[in-house]
Protein backbone atom coordinates (compact mmCIF):
# COMPACT_ATOMS: atom_id res chain seq x y z
CA UNK A 1 0.00 0.00 0.00
CA UNK A 2 2.69 2.36 0.69
CA UNK A 3 5.08 1.85 -2.50
CA UNK A 4 4.69 2.72 -5.52
CA UNK A 5 4.14 -0.23 -7.65
CA UNK A 6 5.97 -3.92 -7.90
CA UNK A 7 9.44 -2.79 -9.73
CA UNK A 8 8.45 -3.08 -13.39
CA UNK A 9 7.20 0.82 -13.76
CA UNK A 10 9.52 2.98 -12.13
CA UNK A 11 9.25 6.94 -12.40
CA UNK A 12 11.95 7.87 -14.65
CA UNK A 13 12.00 11.66 -14.44
CA UNK A 14 12.53 13.89 -11.69
CA UNK A 15 9.00 15.38 -11.67
CA UNK A 16 7.51 11.85 -11.28
CA UNK A 17 10.28 10.84 -8.77
CA UNK A 18 8.93 13.88 -6.44
CA UNK A 19 5.39 13.09 -7.21
CA UNK A 20 5.99 9.40 -6.18
CA UNK A 21 7.86 10.23 -3.07
CA UNK A 22 5.44 12.75 -1.72
CA UNK A 23 2.37 10.02 -2.33
CA UNK A 24 4.59 7.23 -0.71
CA UNK A 25 5.11 9.55 2.57
CA UNK A 26 1.00 10.70 2.38
CA UNK A 27 0.43 6.70 1.86
CA UNK A 28 2.44 6.25 5.26
CA UNK A 29 0.87 9.24 6.75
CA UNK A 30 -2.51 7.57 6.24
CA UNK A 31 -1.78 4.24 7.68
CA UNK A 32 0.23 5.63 10.49
CA UNK A 33 -2.69 8.39 11.59
CA UNK A 34 -5.03 5.81 13.02
CA UNK A 35 -2.75 3.98 14.63
CA UNK A 36 -1.80 7.02 16.59
CA UNK A 37 -5.63 7.51 17.33
CA UNK A 38 -6.30 4.04 18.55
CA UNK A 39 -3.19 3.75 20.91
CA UNK A 40 -4.01 6.99 22.62
CA UNK A 41 -7.53 5.82 23.29
CA UNK A 42 -6.40 2.53 24.18
CA UNK A 43 -4.01 4.29 26.87
CA UNK A 44 -6.76 7.01 28.08
CA UNK A 45 -9.70 4.13 28.35
CA UNK A 46 -6.60 2.11 30.15
CA UNK A 47 -5.77 4.60 32.81
CA UNK A 48 -9.21 4.95 33.30
CA UNK A 49 -9.52 1.54 34.35
CA UNK A 50 -6.55 1.55 36.45
CA UNK A 51 -7.55 4.57 38.27
CA UNK A 52 -11.04 3.11 38.80
CA UNK A 53 -9.19 0.00 40.19
CA UNK A 54 -7.52 1.56 42.67
CA UNK A 55 -10.29 3.66 43.93
CA UNK A 56 -12.04 1.01 44.86
CA UNK A 57 -8.85 -0.54 46.56
CA UNK A 58 -8.37 2.35 48.63
CA UNK A 59 -12.28 2.14 49.39
CA UNK A 60 -11.59 -1.48 50.54
CA UNK A 61 -8.55 -0.52 52.54
CA UNK A 62 -9.83 2.82 54.41
CA UNK A 63 -13.11 0.70 55.11
CA UNK A 64 -11.74 -2.77 56.00
CA UNK A 65 -13.87 -3.99 53.19
CA UNK A 66 -12.23 -7.64 52.10
CA UNK A 67 -11.77 -8.18 48.21
CA UNK A 68 -15.02 -10.74 47.68
CA UNK A 69 -17.62 -7.46 48.81
CA UNK A 70 -18.92 -4.68 46.55
CA UNK A 71 -17.15 -1.73 47.62
CA UNK A 72 -20.24 0.44 45.74
CA UNK A 73 -23.02 -1.25 48.45
CA UNK A 74 -21.78 0.68 51.37
CA UNK A 75 -23.71 3.91 51.62
CA UNK A 76 -21.70 7.35 49.96
CA UNK A 77 -22.25 8.86 53.68
CA UNK A 78 -20.10 6.58 55.04
CA UNK A 79 -17.41 6.62 52.27
CA UNK A 80 -17.05 10.45 52.76
CA UNK A 81 -16.89 9.79 56.74
CA UNK A 82 -13.92 7.24 56.12
CA UNK A 83 -11.64 10.05 54.02
CA UNK A 84 -12.45 12.70 57.12
CA UNK A 85 -10.61 10.32 59.39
Amino acid sequence: MTTVGLGEEVPKTALGMIISSVIIVMGIGVLAFPVAVLSNNFNTVYTASLAEESEKELHRIVLGISRGDEVWACPPSLLNFAYQI
